[in-house]
């Protein structure tokens, strides 16, 4: 996969997860890409975003919990 690609998806993943965009995200050349400080390859950042769109499968499939928490807080003020 090219840099741009990958870059794209780990912004969308990473804004659907996060609410919010990564601090650094840029090509550095070649297959090099720097990912919130960190240089990798666009190989790592594949990993790394479908370690992300497996988290963020794993939040939308538990949405109740969150609900049953803020209740409990609610209650016990």
């Amino acid at each position: 996969m090219d840099a741009k690609t990958a870059i794209s998806q780990y912004r969308a993943i990473y804004r659907a997860l996060y609410n919010r965009e990564p601090s650094t995200l840029r090509h550095l050349g070649g297959e090099w890409v720097l990912v919130n400080g960190a240089r990798m390859t666009t190989s790592d950042l594949d990993r790394l975003t479908a370690a992300l769109r497996e988290e963020l499968l794993a939040k939308r499939r538990r949405p109740g919990r969150n609900l049953i928490l803020r209740l409990i807080s609610w209650l016990t003020k």
